[in-house]
């Protein structure tokens, strides 16, 4: 939200401070500024002049030479624009040594033979509008030689950039935040004055309300002979200050009075509506309306239109129909000023994807009593002064409305709540200001009416909350608290220290850490049909736009879409991570179906959440070494976080995501599969457009970890050790992790001087060093050859080679035996 702080001034006068105070205030009263910009300082030193003559350029047919009076000397200024005003007229000059924006400095020069004292500026030129087809040209009374700054308020302005919670509307306006700092300085609120349309006479089938559950209340005035031209120039300063483009003076006074009072209007086009009446009403199922946007839309029976005799002509609360819309021959216009039910507008902009200026207000909750008043009588003297219509009818329709809570604020209870001191008296006075209606009861208690214009003051501590922000968070003291007795540290939160001990331990590894969208097209998971069915998706009942649909039951997704982004901008390889939940329904009859633990309330509507760890590597090539460097990935972050892990073959069941053939799995000393890794299966690969990339993934199941095991510490061996290599020809369904595993089983079960142990420099018993893919001879049938290590210690002394070797020959013939009558295939000594 941008705040001017000219606009701010004309409410409060001389009692607004300097821009960096103003800031702190606003901020204090709980509307962040994000922001300070100052504006159009250049304009303080362009000037108002008066055109003396106007001559042809000697030497250029389309140039010409204009004398001007810049209020002390009469200078020639070499001109192109078509529409410098005849002598009398007034314009905008840049002296020579102005700076304008985009760093133009205005220099005394020759153009085509002609002195050129300076430059007569557009709007464009001076950052004062849009308009670039012609110099400025002012009103005939502006006085020659006053500086720009002077005569256009806000050409030389401070802007606020405001962070507005959604339980403020009322600060979505000037007015809100004028009153709030009026509130705050204990100043008066200087509101503008307005006629209004009282005295028009009503006509009552002017507007009829049919829908008066979403609609409680609906202004419509009539006007006649309009004459729809631009804006006076300080109402399009203000505008283009604010970021918006002027486009004609009734579309420029209804966003003028958003700006201002933070209530969104509409006009019409009252000779394109059909019998020159509105309807306030539901849709009709499959009705259509083409909106200002271009886009035609179908509408279903729970929208809310406004409608002529016949057809919808705006979407109510939201955006106008191109149909009746105002155009510059409009002559005949219908000012609509109303509240709607948020909920209403919130679905309806939801559903249609429509994020305008007025749903932004409508679907927090506008005022529906004075506010929306003091808009609508706004708007129509703005349309009355600056088209010259004149009204010829009117008509108000009332609906349902909220009802103004009563709320009873005790002192005592407020005083120990916020830790100060606040009395009645001066609670009274704090909510007076703020425009609560106070009653104060015989006990001390007093009884408020919040204003209708602050729909979030509903309870107590609301009211509580309003006295903190006007007497400042500063008002509370500093105490030391001393605790009268010993208290046991607190214990970390574990989820929260495993999500960030991954992220660190993933990041020590050289990745790189996206955060993806929670929300994903429901056919990027087409690949987990068989583990997560559509039907435990976790579906979006309103998404923002029509993809994505579905909260993500799967990280790979993301991940992938990113690798595809940076391989289609030249990357080399790709090391990327995420640590992020993923969401399910549980398994079983549909979303509210129980699954484990009894959940209570609520909770039996929620979606199961898993926190998990997910790695994505990868190089243009086929280099299988990344799906071993997975794995100790996987294996390092549990290291990490204080767990021990091996890698071994998968559990059964589905490998969604996986090559067959290509995939481990990683289990805690206790027996738990806590992740896999392995190689992306080739058909996601090829539809992320990765063709060509050997892509290998790995998860691990943060959620499922639980508390640390308790580490204990052994000795270094102070002997060294011996080992030796195995290289095996593997069968192609048979794990490398199920050879390890059964050695180290294997290994447990013997007595004996010579044992499997840690190698010198820390290894494991038993590594995995290589894996070798090639063809025919010993690699027939999807053979491979894998290559271990293992590591042989005596306690004591030095290993000797003779009992290494007889330890090694005896494991080696009972691992070939164990293998031997496997269905996959045995093992075979290479």
């Amino acid at each position: 939200m941008l705040i001017s702080a000219t606009w701010l001034s004309s409410f409060l006068g001389d009692e607004l401070p300097p821009p960096e105070r103003t800031a702190e205030l606003v901020t204090g009263l709980g509307l962040e500024v994000d922001g300070i910009e100052e504006v159009g300082a250049h304009t303080r030193h362009v000037r108002v002049a008066e055109v003396r003559s106007v001559a042809p350029h000697p030497n250029a047919n389309r140039l010409r030479i204009v004398r001007i009076f810049d209020g002390e000397r009469e200078l020639d200024i070499v001109c192109g624009a078509p529409n410098v005003p005849d002598p009398g007229g007034k314009v905008a000059f840049a002296p020579v040594g102005t700076e304008l924006p985009g760093g133009l400095r205005i220099e005394a020069r020759e153009i085509r033979g002609v002195p050129s004292a300076g430059m007569l500026c557009s709007e464009a030129e001076l950052d004062l509008g849009p308009d670039e087809n012609g110099i400025l040209v002012l009103e005939p009374d502006a006085p020659a030689g006053r500086p720009l700054a002077e005569y256009v308020p806000g050409a030389h302005d401070v802007i606020f950039e405001l962070s507005v919670t959604p339980n403020r509307p009322d600060a979505l306006g000037h007015v809100g935040v004028a009153r709030d700092l009026a509130a705050k300085l204990a100043c008066p609120l200087r509101l503008p004055e307005t006629i209004g349309f009282g005295e028009v006479a009503e006509q009552p089938d002017l507007v009829t309300l049919e829908a008066p559950d979403a609609c409680g209340r609906y202004f419509g005035v009539a006007l006649e002979g309009a004459k729809v031209g631009p804006s006076p120039l300080e109402a399009r300063v203000r505008l283009h200050r604010l970021g918006l483009r002027p486009i004609s003076a009734p579309v420029d006074i209804t966003n003028l009075v958003l700006l201002e009072w933070g209530q969104p209007l509409h006009v019409f086009d009252r000779e394109r509506l059909k019998g020159g009446v509105v309807r306030v009403r539901r849709a009709r199922g499959g009705e259509r309306i083409e909106v200002l946007d271009g886009r035609t839309l179908t509408l279903c029976e729970d929208d809310l239109v406004i409608a002529d005799a016949e057809d919808p002509v705006a979407l109510a609360g939201i955006m106008g129909g191109a149909a009746s819309a105002v155009q510059s021959d409009t002559t005949r216009l219908l000012l609509e000023a109303a509240w709607f039910r948020p909920a209403i507008v919130r679905k309806a902009a939801r559903r249609h994807q429509i994020a305008s200026d007025s749903s932004h207000r409508f679907e927090r909750g506008v005022d529906h009593g004075f506010g929306l008043e003091r808009a609508a009588a706004r708007a129509f003297d703005l349309l009355r002064a600056w088209t010259g219509a004149r009204p010829v009818a009117r008509c108000e329709v009332r609906g349902e409305v909220p009802a103004t809570p009563r709320i009873r604020f005790r002192a005592r209870r407020c005083t120990r709540l916020l830790g100060i001191s606040v009395s009645v008296d001066e609670a009274q006075e704090i909510l007076g200001r703020l425009g609560v209606a106070v009653e104060r009861e015989s006990g001390g208690d007093l009884v408020c009416a919040p204003p209708t214009h602050r729909p979030d003051l509903q309870r107590e501590v609301d009211l509580f909350e309003e006295v903190l922000r006007l007497k400042g968070l500063d008002a509370i003291e500093a105490r030391s608290v001393v605790p009268s007795k010993p208290m046991a540290a607190a214990m970390p939160n574990l989820p929260r220290r495993l999500r960030r001990g991954a992220q660190d331990a993933l990041a020590a590894r050289g990745l790189l850490e996206i955060v993806g969208w929670a929300f994903r097209p429901d056919a990027d998971f087409a690949f987990l049909d068989d583990v997560v069915p559509p039907a435990r998706r976790v579906r979006l009942k309103n998404p923002l736009r029509e993809e994505p649909t579905v909260m993500r039951p799967h990280l790979l997704p993301g991940l992938l879409a990113a690798a595809s982004n940076n391989a289609a901008r030249g990357a080399r390889r790709i090391r990327l991570f995420e640590v992020g939940r993923v969401y399910t329904w549980p398994a079983g009859d549909g979303p509210n179906h129980v699954a484990g633990p009894v959940r209570l309330g609520e909770d039996d509507r929620l979606a199961d959440e898993r926190q998990m760890a997910g790695v994505l590597v990868g190089v243009p090539s086929g280099d299988v070494d990344v799906l071993r460097g997975v794995g100790d990935v996987c294996l390092h972050v549990l290291e990490r976080l204080g767990y021990t892990g091996s890698t071994s073959a998968p559990p059964p069941g589905p490998l969604a995501g996986f090559h067959p053939g290509l995939v481990g799995a990683v289990r805690l000393a206790d027996g738990r599969w806590i992740a896999r890794y392995g190689a992306v299966h080739p058909d996601l690969v090829a539809a992320y457009d990765l063709g060509g990339w050997t892509l290998a993934y790995g998860e691990i199941d943060l959620w499922a970890l639980g508390p640390p095991e308790v580490r204990k510490a052994r000795p270094i061996p102070n002997q060294p050790g011996s080992s030796r290599d195995l290289s095996l020809a593997v069968p192609p369904r048979v794990h490398a992790a199920e050879i390890r595993d059964w050695i180290l089983t294997w290994a447990q079960g013997r007595d004996g001087a010579v044992r499997l142990d840690i190698g010198d420099a820390g290894e494991p018993p038993v590594e995995v060093v290589e894996e070798y893919r090639g063809e025919g001879g010993e690699f027939e049938g999807g053979r491979r050859a894998v290559l271990f290590r293992l590591h042989y210690r005596a306690d004591g002394r030095t290993v000797r080679d003779d009992e290494v070797d007889a330890l090694h020959e005896t494991l080696v013939a009972a691992l070939l035996a164990a293998f031997g009558d496997d269905p996959r295939g045995p093992l075979r000594r290479r």
